[in-house]
């Protein structure tokens, strides 16, 4: 379910971005009870879900069909949930075609759950990997990309 209480907006008028140095400057707003995406732009936010997951078991973002057939993604590329992962997942939204209006509350994309085979030795979250969003609450911005 879309939370609209903290979003991140990246337009496609804000030249560059050079991933390798610095995360784009997004537009941050909140507490609204809808928001039109204009075409072309990013819009990051966050489920009203807490998510965690075991050790054994990874997830996956998909978006709605219904919303796809318009034009409408919910992620981009980061759709993988690790196993040991615990927060609320930030969603990258974007809409192709038209500005679309989202509600607070909208049911915009679905979970797919997969069971391993066996837990992973060291799930997300664990000391020696660094996790960055671990525990994560609200919408989080991209961390610096390595090259």
């Amino acid at each position: 379910t879309l939370e609209l209480s903290d979003w991140k907006l990246l337009t496609p008028d804000g030249g560059p971005v050079e991933p390798s140095h610095s995360p784009p400057r997004f537009i941050h707003g909140g507490s609204e009870k809808s928001f039109l995406l204009p075409p072309g732009s990013l819009l990051l936010a966050s489920t009203r879900e807490f998510v965690k997951l075991p050790a054994n078991i990874a997830g996956r973002i998909e978006g709605k069909s219904s919303l796809g057939r318009m034009g409408i993604t919910a992620h981009v590329t980061a759709g993988f949930i690790d196993p040991g992962f615990e927060g609320y997942i930030t969603l990258e939204i974007t809409s192709f075609v038209r500005p679309v209006r989202l509600r607070d509350g909208m049911r915009i994309a679905q979970i797919c759950f997969e069971r391993l085979n066996s837990p992973v030795e060291r799930p997300y979250g664990h000391p020696d990997l660094g996790s960055h969003y671990q525990n994560q609450q609200g919408t989080q911005v991209p961390s610096r990309v390595k090259s």
